[in-house]
């Protein structure tokens, strides 16, 4: 069925992931090769395992292990093939844990959790114990052991090595006494990830103990089974590997061509060339635009075009920015004068150096402070207690969108906040790299890490302006705090915006939202589809291999 339906089911570097999981399962149900008749039952080989354990116990190289109880049959996630048996794990493994001075080891590699890659058995680029400044007891291993992290077994960091060196006090060396890859491929299993956290409920750092991986449930094939297992899932897992770097190559090249059509698009000189690009768009779209990322990549170049005056075409009869610029600077005037407003600092005129683009005729830059009004005021929440409180968790980033909020009450404000009213912007200062910004239509309470703003000029084009990249980047750039960077009013006061005529700014209004529609529109439809892929691939491989119920 999976072959069949190859092309649809694995689309993505994150389907193979999920392929390569059901190839583990299958091969420790006994379900990827068949079972052979002649083979030595695995009892046998538990049997010889014992002796030989006894063996090694007896002449000291081992540590004597306490006897185990046999694993109970509500233990066993699934029914086992004919010829095969449960055990526990320290019956066909060891852990072969020591304690090593790194001191006189300095020249030998030295592996820790972080050299070892999540679920895919593949040892990552490591040091030396003296490259590494080793100084902690660490625990010695051998080739042809296999190293396995205790700490995060959800990670499911596990590798065989062929030298010996030092590990970390957070890994067990192990020595296997079945096929070391089929032990190596049961412990990146489902199968075993679930069992070895299941018992462990520390949240911040799980871990497991030698005494939990030991009682570990195996399901154990025979000898002869193990190693035709490995080889299958070695060619399966080589195919996959071929497949995931194919697949993230495809992928590489798609986003490339999307980055330049959009590139092409946002560069464009004239409205001829800007006609041309977005041809180039249409005709692709479906090759394109075909993820939610791409589709808020698109949406951004829209914002872009827009405030660099490329999105609609210009009309010579719209009364100049310039002029309504005046009108607004009389109005501010006048609130001044009446007290409704705070007196501003006058600001110098933005210079040349400032500007990031060249601006269509008709349009100017002015300071940001000079089209909008920051209103600010600190109000004591107690008597606004059933208005609704926004705080910059409240609103999406970069796309305008308020999500669910409470009351001032709900939220058990305490703190001082500031009053805000319909009409007004909503801007956060904290991390102006997120764009969060909102209109609203009601009254309220708002956090004091947010601004009220009041617009002079066409709310929903200030709005598209505070979105875009051109307003983000000159809102973060002076910015140096790194945990927790924001723009305080003097700053924001400051940034240059490019103004078009306000005719001029209700057609990008309309033709942004028109655009913005046939995005969300689209986003939609590849969140459905993928939505729905997603479950019937999940349905394909649970028919195939069933995760167990524990």
């Amino acid at each position: 069925m999976i072959l069949a339906e190859f092309e649809k089911l694995v689309q993505t570097p994150a389907d193979v992931e999920r392929l390569n999981e059901a190839i583990l399962e299958l091969a420790v149900r006994g379900r990827l090769v068949a079972q052979d008749p002649a083979d030595e039952p695995a009892s046998a080989l538990l049997a010889r395992i014992r002796a030989e354990k006894a063996r090694l116990e007896t002449a000291g190289e081992i540590r004597k292990s306490k006897p185990l109880a046999k694993v109970k049959a509500e233990e066993m996630p699934f029914a086992l093939p004919e010829g095969w048996v449960w055990a526990r794990f320290d019956s066909v493994a060891y852990i072969a844990t020591n304690s090593t001075n790194p001191d006189d080891f300095l020249d030998l590699p030295h592996v820790a959790p972080n050299n070892i890659e999540k679920g895919s058995g593949k040892l990552l680029e490591y040091s030396t114990v003296g490259e590494d400044g080793v100084r902690s007891v660490k625990h010695r291993f051998f080739a042809g052991q296999l190293l396995y992290s205790k700490i995060r077994p959800n990670l499911a960091k596990a590798v065989l090595v062929d030298f010996e060196g030092l590990c970390s006090a957070d890994m067990y060396p192990i020595d296997s006494f079945i096929d070391r890859k089929f032990l190596l491929y049961f412990m990146l299993s489902g199968v075993f990830i679930a069992m070895a956290t299941k018992q462990d409920t520390r949240v911040a750092m799980p871990k497991i103990n030698q005494t939990e991986l030991s009682k570990i449930p195996v399901p154990l094939p025979p000898l002869a089974e193990q190693q035709r297992i490995v080889e299958r899932v070695d060619s399966l897992l080589a195919a996959t590997a071929a497949l995931k770097e194919s697949l993230a190559g495809a992928a590489a090249e798609r986003e490339t061509l999307t980055a330049a059509a959009l590139h092409r698009l946002e560069n464009a000189a004239d409205p001829a060339q800007s006609t041309a690009a977005w041809a180039l768009i249409r005709e692709n779209f479906a090759a394109l635009i075909d993820t939610t990322e791409s589709v808020a990549g698109l949406k951004q170049t829209i914002l872009q075009l827009a405030v660099q005056g490329k999105l609609v075409a210009q009309e010579p009869d719209d009364e100049p920015a310039a002029e309504l610029l005046a009108r607004i600077r009389a109005e501010k005037a006048r609130l001044e004068a009446a007290g409704e407003i705070r007196k501003s600092k006058p600001l110098a005129k933005v210079k040349a150096e400032e500007m990031p683009f060249p601006l269509p005729v008709g349009w100017v830059w002015c300071r940001f402070d000079s089209v909008a009004y920051i209103a600010t005021n600190s109000t004591s929440p107690d008597d606004f207690l059933d208005l609704p409180h926004v705080a910059p968790n409240n609103i999406e980033k970069g796309t305008g969108k308020l999500l669910e909020y409470s009351t001032v009450g709900e939220d058990g404000v305490r703190s001082i906040k500031h009053r805000f009213f319909a009409g007004q912007l909503l801007y956060s200062k904290i991390r102006p790299n997120l764009a969060k910004a909102v209109l609203v239509d009601f009254e309220g309470l708002c956090s004091a890490d947010m601004y009220p703003i009041d617009c002079f000029i066409d709310r929903k084009y200030l709005l598209y302006f505070m979105l875009s990249g051109v307003f983000v980047d000159m809102a973060t750039r002076q910015d140096t705090r790194v945990a927790m960077p924001k723009i305080n009013q003097t700053e924001l006061s400051k940034i240059p915006v490019p103004l078009p005529p306000l005719a001029e700014q209700q057609r990008i209004v309309e033709r942004v939202e028109a655009l913005f529609a046939r995005c969300d529109g689209l986003a939609a439809e590849l969140a459905g589809a993928e939505e729905t892929r997603e479950r019937w691939v999940a349905a394909v491989l649970a028919g195939v291999c069933p995760l167990p119920i524990l």
